[in-house]
Parts: C-alpha cells; sequence; structure tokens
C-alpha cells in the first residue's frame, strides 16, 4: 500500500487509563494520528475493549475528531493482499502506552521513533513553554553565530577556534530546528515554505540592485 498503516490503542493511549471508564484526552497521541490521517495514513483502533465498552470507545474518538478504517480487525486491502485475515492487526506503525521500542536502523525506524519522542514532549510540555525554549535557543544561536563570525573575520579574537565555533553554531542551529518543529501545526511547513520562497527572491533581487 501507498499509505502508511497505523494500529492505535485506547486506553492510555488516546486517553488516561482509567478502565472500564474513559479517562482524560491525551491531546498530543489525538493531534499525532489526525496529523498522520491528514497526510494519508489509514487508522486503526487495536484495543482490549469489546462490546458496549468498545462502542463506547469509538463514540469517543469520533466526537474527538478520530475516524477508524477499522476497528481490531485487518484492513480489507490487506486481507486481499496476504490472502488471509491474521490474527495480528497488520500496521506499519503500532502505537501503544505498553510498547517498547526496539532498535531499529535505516532512516524509516529513525522517523517513527522521531515522531513517538515528539507526541510524547508535546504532551508533557505546552505551548508557552515551548516558546519560550525557542526565544531562550534562538538567543544563544545569535551568540554562537557572532563568535563564529569572530573567527572568520580576526577583527575580535577569540579563544575559540574556527571548527570549534563552527560545530557550536550547528548544534545550536539543531535546537532551534527541534523546537520549530514541535511548535509546527498541520498546513505550517507548507505557509513557511511560500514565505521563504518570496523572502529568498526579494533577498536576490536587492543584491542585484545593488551590483
Amino acid at each position: 500500500m501507498d499509505n502508511k498503516i497505523i494500529a492505535v490503542d485506547f486506553d492510555g493511549t488516546l486517553c488516561e487509563n482509567v478502565w472500564p471508564e474513559i479517562g482524560e484526552p491525551r491531546q498530543a497521541v489525538i493531534n499525532y494520528v489526525l496529523d498522520q490521517q491528514k497526510q494519508g495514513a489509514k487508522l486503526i483502533l487495536w484495543t482490549n475493549r469489546s462490546g458496549r465498552y468498545l462502542d463506547d470507545a469509538v463514540r469517543w474518538c469520533y466526537v474527538n475528531g478520530i475516524s477508524f478504517d477499522a476497528v481490531n480487525e485487518n484492513l480489507p486491502e490487506m486481507i486481499a493482499y496476504f490472502g488471509n485475515d491474521c490474527r495480528k492487526v497488520f500496521a506499519n506503525e503500532y502505537i501503544d502506552d505498553r510498547a517498547i521500542p526496539m532498535p531499529g536502523e535505516g532512516k524509516a525506524d529513525l522517523l517513527r521513533e522521531m515522531s513517538r519522542s515528539v507526541y510524547c514532549i508535546r504532551e508533557r510540555i505546552d505551548e508557552p513553554e515551548l516558546l519560550a525554549q525557542l526565544a531562550e535557543e534562538s538567543a544563544e544561536l545569535a551568540q554562537a553565530a557572532l563568535k563564529y563570525r569572530r573567527t572568520l573575520t580576526g577583527e575580535n579574537p577569540t579563544p575559540m577556534g574556527r571548527k570549534e565555533a563552527a560545530a557550536n553554531m550547528i548544534e545550536e542551529m539543531a535546537d532551534v530546528d527541534l523546537c520549530v518543529s514541535l511548535l509546527t501545526r498541520p498546513g505550517d511547513p507548507a505557509q513557511r515554505e511560500m514565505i521563504e520562497r518570496a523572502k529568498l527572491l526579494r533577498w536576490e533581487s536587492r543584491l542585484k540592485d545593488n551590483g
């Protein structure tokens, strides 16, 4: 399939675990699966709930904006692909509060591990605090850039070598990029790309005008 399949647990994952009742929403996880669904992912609710408790969970998810392509079963296209309906629900990604991340190799594994980390951080740190951290990291990047500039010009010598200053600046850039990614909402990257393209063209135009 071209679309990623995500199997997501309910109690302790989409909501706090107070089974058989339904706990408070875990909004970071909800936001993550909704973001993935907007990008084309297929969602499977994968839970131990059954009967009316399962109906309550599906209804709760619908109220919170989540609709599923399957509930406790394989997608029809995967049944057709494998030629059977295996007991294990097939998915490319499993989200469960009892899951233990296994070491992985390759870019896909890295991206999955990073995605888990993102919604875990968002769940524990609210937006105002992330904004404060972005401001702090941006200030440190500015200092690192100025320090690196001093090693390039030599006009105001610094004990820090050029290689060390460059490495320090790269680390601070990574910190800023991380904060930005944690604050990014669906649609933000496309909007930023349009703004960046326009600013890049204006920058180029000014340089040409100045000879």
